[in-house]
């Protein structure tokens, strides 16, 4: 019998090979998410990480048999992709900002205006819907500039309860964020050029 770490696919006939890599990514996937997560802190990156790790292990199947420590192995996948990723975003990036400033000045404020208030009004939307205290010590912090123990004390609560309100109010102005990339990215387009 195999030790937990381990994967006995040597003795599967061919045809089980795709139930097993069934079983392996409906164990694996929410660690790999969460591992991926953990080191971009983006929703989204984590999703495309996530579906590459599983199809570097799906074409590395034939080596499955001789891992032995399956979870080192497969946190090594998630993280050498992670930094793949993140390199390849950041040369994007890049060019895109070295292309932008090639360009010539044919800027269209009015556009850029629409975008800039689209953009407004949503993070204002967003603030809204944060409760009362998260909304105060975002407000206070992130655009009034106090730092975190200014703000405890403006507030009246300690500084560990203004920091869980500012960690909470952050996590909703992500996770919103992340489902109108489009928005940001346009928005923020402008300011690289």
């Amino acid at each position: 019998m195999p030790k937990q770490n381990q994967i006995d696919l040597a003795d599967r006939p061919p045809e089980s090979e795709e139930l097993f890599f069934r079983q392996l990514y409906d164990a694996w996937n929410a660690r790999v998410y969460s591992l991926a997560f953990y080191l971009t802190k983006s929703s989204f990156m984590s999703e495309e990480i996530a579906q590459e790790v599983f199809v570097k292990i799906w074409k590395n199947k034939d080596k499955l048999a001789q891992i032995e420590h399956l979870s080192a192995w497969i946190r090594t996948i998630v993280q050498n992709t992670t930094i793949s990723y993140l390199r390849k975003a950041a040369r994007e990036k890049l060019l895109i900002t070295n292309y932008a400033l090639n360009l010539p000045d044919h800027s269209n404020d009015t556009l850029d205006g629409v975008r800039e208030k689209e953009l407004a009004s949503f993070l204002q939307s967003i603030l809204n819907n944060l409760s009362p205290q998260q909304r105060k010590v975002y407000e206070l912090t992130r655009i009034a500039g106090l730092t975190l123990p200014e703000a405890a004390e403006k507030m009246g609560v300690t500084r560990h309860t203004a920091k869980e309100h500012l960690v909470r109010a952050l996590k909703v102005i992500r996770n919103k964020l992340d489902g109108h990339i489009e928005l940001v990215v346009t928005a923020a387009i402008p300011l690289f050029l």
